[in-house]
């Protein structure tokens, strides 16, 4: 993440006096295109199409949209019903910082304390089996030798591993991204689901890091 201590922050407000309207929620224009906007003023992150399935948030449409990004630790809240479990994310503007889908936020999963990690939980039911859906990519803005970015994607003792390899240039700032699904049975009423980074540790704990990145994540039944 060499390029967001540069661009922390820095976030130009375009236009509002020709906002469109979105039902009852009023939007500002930022760079890049337009937001929603809270009963606070405060800019929100823009909605997946078609929505989220059993998410309450899986979009992260309910979270403030950084402008470019935001760090968040453990035991912060980034969004509705999503929560830090382990050291740092970053949640990542999709239209003025870098290319995701749909111009959707996203989040980097190794923040700015080395391999961090993100939480939700829905409602399931016993033996029932569900698809997880989601974005993927690579943040390649730390350069250096280490190009691949792993990803643990676990939900009711299940899991599965993914990578994805940033040389060349492929990554998530210039809009490289798979969309990619996950099933699995639930044990109990509640399953966690959480997405881990497994990258190594390359740098000392606190210096920006460049992780797997998710986004527009979506959870159906069957």
């Amino acid at each position: 993440m060499s390029r967001y201590t540069a661009l922390l922050g820095a976030v130009a407000i375009l236009s509002a006096s020709t906002a469109p309207s979105f039902g009852s929620a009023s939007a500002i224009r930022l760079q890049g295109g337009w937001h929603h906007v809270s009963p606070f003023g405060e800019p929100r992150c823009p909605a997946w199409p078609g929505g989220t399935g059993l998410l309450t948030d899986g979009d992260f449409s309910r979270g403030i949209d950084p402008g470019t990004f935001n760090y968040y630790y453990v035991g912060n809240s980034f969004a509705q019903n999503w929560h830090v479990s382990k050291l740092s994310i970053a949640l990542v503007d999709g239209q003025t910082y870098w290319k995701a889908p749909n111009g959707v936020c996203s989040v980097d999963l190794d923040g700015n304390a080395w391999a961090g990690a993100i939480r939700t939980t829905v409602a399931t039911t016993p033996s029932t089996g569900y698809t997880i859906t989601f974005e993927f990519s690579g943040n390649g803005d730390c350069g250096g030798s280490h190009t691949v970015r792993t990803l643990k994607l676990q939900a009711a003792g299940q899991s599965e591993t993914l990578t994805w390899d940033t040389a060349g240039g492929y990554d998530s700032h210039n809009g490289d991204w798979l969309s990619e699904s996950f099933s699995f049975t639930a044990t109990a009423s509640k399953t966690s689901i959480d997405f881990i980074s497994l990258d190594p540790k390359i740098k000392p704990l606190y210096e920006p890091h460049c992780g797997p990145v998710v986004a527009a994540v979506s959870v159906t039944a069957g």
